[in-house]
């Protein structure tokens, strides 16, 4: 999970039509308060992470102010539906 605060909320809408068409990106969270855009992916390692990270700021120079990640260490699975 990484949320992102921005320098320029104008580029907010390119910025999350650039996440959607990233393969690794698995959905974009729409939230009121707290950062100006979330968004969730899924990476074989940190490296692979960084990698998205550093195409965003490429691709949106000067348009983020910050940004904080998260990693979830488990993942479990909830059946809500017995078998």
């Amino acid at each position: 999970k990484v949320d992102i605060d921005l320098e320029d909320m104008n580029e907010k809408s390119k910025m999350s039509g650039f996440l959607r068409q990233h393969p690794n990106v698995t959905y974009e969270d729409r939230t009121i308060g707290g950062s100006d855009l979330e968004f969730d992916a899924e990476v074989p390692n940190y490296e692979a992470f960084l990698q998205i990270i550093e195409e965003l700021k490429a691709a949106f120079p000067n348009s983020i102010r910050r940004y904080t990640f998260y990693k979830s260490r488990k993942v479990m699975k909830i059946l809500y539906f017995p078998e």
